[in-house]
């Protein structure tokens, strides 16, 4: 019997619902970037690369820099991807950053309980020294657990457009520790100003 004319098609209507189930994913998965905040984001990550790679790293003979300081606030920015204006789920966890800063204080803890146990040795520079050879080697371990956690995330992003995104904080975060890295294993005085400032950027993060 034939259908009457008036009367859709079921073929027709599952073809239509999908065609609009895949036009509003479409629109959902679009960001809207600020390509001016962006510029002026990953200007400022270079920026406070710089500093950190310098002589001087986080601290000098008058203690923090304030200049690396100061661009902590605006690299917040830059790993919550505060560029992207329809969308705040698309950059660094502050559960992420958060994880990282305790492996930090649970390695100054060490530091410090280390310093404690060498109470014999008169001279404090040398216990401080000792010391913080000690939790060098750790320092080297976290950097790696950094990058693990970093390609974890990545992988777990389904959505092609936020992963970009996600790729760019992400990788800025990992950049930040390695340098970060290079640059604290040198003296206790550069670990504990880093310390600091992550503190200081843990502060600024959502």
């Amino acid at each position: 019997m034939p259908r009457p004319n008036n009367l859709p098609h079921r073929g027709n209507n599952r073809n239509a619902q999908n065609r609009t189930a895949t036009s509003q994913n479409q629109r959902s998965s679009t960001l809207i970037i600020d390509e001016d905040k962006q510029r002026e984001l990953e200007q400022n990550k270079h920026d406070l690369f710089e500093l950190i790679k310098d002589d001087n790293g986080f601290c000098d003979e008058h203690g923090i820099r304030y200049e690396v300081a100061e661009k902590i606030e605006k690299f917040a920015e830059y790993l919550n991807a505060a560029y992207v204006q329809n969308d705040s789920d698309v950059g660094v966890t502050s559960s992420s950053i958060r994880n990282i800063y305790d492996n930090y204080i649970s390695i100054k803890r060490k530091f410090q309980t280390v310093q404690l146990e060498q109470r014999e040795i008169e001279d404090a520079e040398t216990r401080k020294e000792n010391a913080f050879m000690k939790i060098k080697p750790e320092l080297i371990f976290v950097k790696s657990k950094v990058n693990y956690t970093v390609e974890r995330k990545l992988k777990e992003e389904r959505n092609e457009a936020k992963k970009q995104i996600k790729e760019l904080s992400y990788n800025a975060l990992k950049e930040f520790i390695n340098i970060s890295t290079t640059k604290i294993t040198t003296s206790y005085n550069q670990f504990e100003a880093f310390i600091k400032i992550f503190e200081t950027l843990v502060g600024f993060m959502k």
